[in-house]
């Protein structure tokens, strides 16, 4: 039960907000209200207290652990990938070994044919099928002529020019000498017929002379010869 005294508000300053709250405030006194006292030790709020923060570290922890853990297993599903992606490498590596100790001798007769074949084409660059060339000049003899005698060589071996060029001849990779009897002296209409073979560069009479015994003449002619002459028997196989 509580009992309400009245008392009389002491006089302030007027005109001051602050002594009007406070008269209000002291009008009514109250005698006898319900207390609100703890009577727990404060030992008891602090363990409580302690209780909810070791809850939530607690929480905390747990979290960090799931997410360290599944790290670790993202990261061994990734490893035992790669080991897996390494074992298969190395069996095909280890089956190619195999098939090449296998096809070791196929792969060393294909590389022996490759080798001989660069050496033949090497070898006959500068080759000119002689025979075929002269059945080609004799072609162009008259009746009356006829060849006695031929030496023929490369002047130029590999591509080299060779010394002691007449500045007035073209360039030529070889020359044919032939000896022709004939029964006449000027030969130049058969000369100037010599320019249908192939590779053909120039002709020059080196000597005219009276064949012993006989009434012709022995003309001795040097023809040379470029590249269009080649036989180029290998160059199709080494393309």
């Amino acid at each position: 039960m509580s009992t309400t005294v009245k008392t009389k508000p002491e006089k302030k300053a007027p005109g001051t907000r602050a002594a009007a709250r406070s008269a209000r405030t002291q009008d009514v006194l109250r005698i006898g209200g319900e207390p609100r006292v703890s009577l727990l030790p404060p030992e008891v709020g602090a363990r409580k207290r302690a209780r909810v923060l070791r809850r939530r570290l607690g929480l905390g922890l747990i979290g960090v652990v799931v997410v360290v853990a599944a790290g670790v297993a993202l990261a061994m599903v990734s490893l035992v990938g790669s080991q897996l992606a390494l074992t298969e490498a190395q069996l095909k590596a280890t089956d190619l070994l195999a098939q090449q100790r296998q096809y070791g001798d196929v792969l060393k007769v294909k590389a022996d044919v490759v080798a001989v074949t660069k050496s033949q084409a090497l070898a006959t660059a500068q080759e000119i099928a002689w025979a075929p060339y002269i059945a080609d000049i004799q072609k162009t003899l008259p009746a009356s002529m006829k060849i006695t005698a031929f030496s023929a060589g490369i002047d130029a071996p590999f591509a080299a020019q060779p010394a002691n060029v007449d500045p007035l001849q073209g360039p030529r990779i070889a020359t044919l000498k032939l000896t022709v009897s004939t029964p006449q002296q000027q030969i130049s209409g058969w000369l100037a017929s010599l320019n249908v073979l192939p590779g053909f560069v120039d002709a020059t009479p080196e000597s005219v002379t009276l064949d012993q015994g006989s009434p012709d003449y022995l003309v001795v002619v040097d023809i040379h010869i470029n590249d269009g002459a080649l036989a180029k028997r290998f160059v199709t196989a080494t393309k």
